[in-house]
């Protein structure tokens, strides 16, 4: 298995349980609502989890690894030049909110586009709120993504 299949199934679990379905649910029935949500859920949080990856790689080195949160806060800094006391202040989704155009498809590799159109199954995907699932810690994919 890669890295983002060992992301994948790191994640899928704990949100299909969030929304109450089983992973032959999420497989074998996407147009079924719950699965559709759990779909675009999983896509949010493999896109976030893939731009910090990619960021991580590009800029560690042999002092810091930019391991977990790190590299999301690194990115805010590079992006707002906030002191990095205010940058680990501020919750998740101020952080997300704050990279906003950057979090897209368009901005990762072509590899990592083609894994999350194959998630995405070329569906619709539905609006879903990404805070309301905390059984994930953004950043903590680099431990499933290490092989990328």
């Amino acid at each position: 298995m890669n890295g983002y299949e060992n992301l994948y199934m790191a994640i899928i679990p704990g949100l299909a349980e969030h929304y109450g379905i089983s992973d032959y649910d999420y497989r074998n029935n996407p147009h079924v609502t719950s699965a559709a949500l759990c779909r675009s859920h999983l896509h949010k949080l493999i896109l976030i989890e893939l731009y910090l990856h990619e960021h991580r790689i590009k800029f560690k080195n042999s002092v810091l690894n930019l391991d977990g949160a790190a590299a999301l806060h690194h990115l805010v800094y590079q992006k707002t030049n906030w002191t990095p006391e205010t940058i680990r202040s501020m919750g998740y989704f101020d952080l997300l909110w704050a990279l906003l155009d950057d979090l897209v498809p368009g901005k990762l590799s072509e590899k990592a586009q083609s894994y999350l159109q194959a998630i995405s199954k070329n569906q619709r995907l539905l609006k879903t709120d990404l805070m309301s699932y905390a059984g994930w810690q953004i950043g903590s994919g680099d431990q499933y993504l290490k092989d990328e």
